[in-house]
């Protein structure tokens, strides 16, 4: 009967548990997160609190960011790369984006600043290969 399919349904779905963590296990988890981007993602979150510090902001526009990191590459060869990094990086909520018409903006979460060094950082930029005249 219909009651019956409802009641064994029930108890087939699972049941949305929702587990509060306390602060201590969000640093831990958080630190386990971290510690699993690999460098060029680590890279990107520091550069991008780097740029935001020495401009000023709170966002920052992803073409701006990728200008500063590879100042050699036309942003359409490299767009899509950053976009990649940064959606990850969102979806771990180390950073946010927002898109403004057709920009996306940056910044960094408040779960990404214990890992960013509070000393002072060069922006890492792509060094290239100088041509021989």
């Amino acid at each position: 009967t219909q009651k019956q399919r409802v009641e064994v349904q029930e108890e087939i779905e699972p049941k949305h548990i929702e587990v509060k963590l306390n602060e201590k296990d969000k640093q831990e988890a958080a630190q386990r997160l971290w510690e699993n981007l690999t460098n060029v993602q680590r890279s990107l979150i520091i550069n991008l609190k780097k740029i935001m510090s020495e401009e000023g902001k709170e966002w920052i526009s992803m073409k701006y960011l990728a200008q500063e990191l590879y100042p050699e590459t036309d942003y359409s060869d490299i767009k899509a790369m950053i976009s990649n990094y940064t959606d990850l990086l969102d979806e771990q909520r180390f950073i946010q984006k927002k898109r403004r018409r057709r920009e996306t903006f940056l910044t960094i979460t408040e779960k990404a600043a214990p890992f960013v060094p509070k000393r002072e950082l060069s922006i890492n930029k792509k060094k290239t290969k100088e041509k021989p005249l």
